[in-house]
């Protein structure tokens, strides 16, 4: 979505080619996913035989991880969840376009943002902190300013769409945890003890 948003950007052609290059590379891994999932397979061997064969239960993970996926993700499954997806990541940018129109920058469209909350989003992945606190922050004010919009509203922005889009949920996910807790099936089975298994690593690999 991230990448269709660069594509609708009239004001930046440097954006809309950075644009086509993620849509064509996305297209190209869905493709390999839901058409030809043994390459994926096939490319976590090829970067353990070219890595020497060094740390050989991490590639192992990997290739456990390309073989349920291969299994999980099929056209439908893909399809759907990215439609879903699709839906909800947009209705968040229209709101955050029409919240910004409403601070005085009509220019800040839809695309624009969808654009920043899809792209800060991610930035707050690479924190690796908790709901990507602190550079998902950072990230959707860097993008505010960077169409145009004063430093002081688009903090003020920054704040509104964070407390709305993650802590409203944050609340609502708290409210409803002990009824989710009571509702939930009792397991009637008797606890046992996990069994220690050994991964045969290089079975998996080779």
């Amino acid at each position: 979505l991230a990448s269709l948003c660069l594509l609708l950007l009239e004001e930046s052609p440097r954006l809309n080619m950075l644009g086509w290059l993620l849509s064509g590379g996305i297209v190209f891994a869905l493709v390999v996913i839901t058409v030809a999932p043994w390459l994926l397979e096939r490319s976590v061997k090829a970067a353990y035989f070219f890595s020497g064969r060094r740390r050989p239960r991490l590639f192992a993970r990997l290739q456990a991880l390309m073989r349920t996926m291969s299994r999980v993700l099929g056209a439908r499954v893909l399809f759907n969840t990215i439609a879903l997806s699709f839906v909800g990541w947009a209705l968040i940018g229209i709101a955050i376009g029409y919240l910004a129109s409403e601070f005085g920058t009509p220019s800040f469209g839809a695309a624009a943002g969808t654009l920043a909350i899809t792209l800060s989003t991610m930035g707050g992945f690479l924190t690796m902190m908790p709901a990507g606190v602190g550079g998902a922050e950072v990230t959707m004010a860097g993008l505010f300013t960077m169409f145009d919009v004063p430093l002081a509203k688009a903090v003020l922005l920054t704040a509104i769409v964070r407390l709305i889009v993650l802590w409203s949920t944050v609340l609502i996910g708290l409210v409803l945890l002990p009824i989710a807790i009571r509702n939930a099936p009792k397991d009637k089975s008797p606890h046992k003890r996990p069994t220690k298994t050994t991964v045969t690593v290089i079975e998996t690999i080779t």
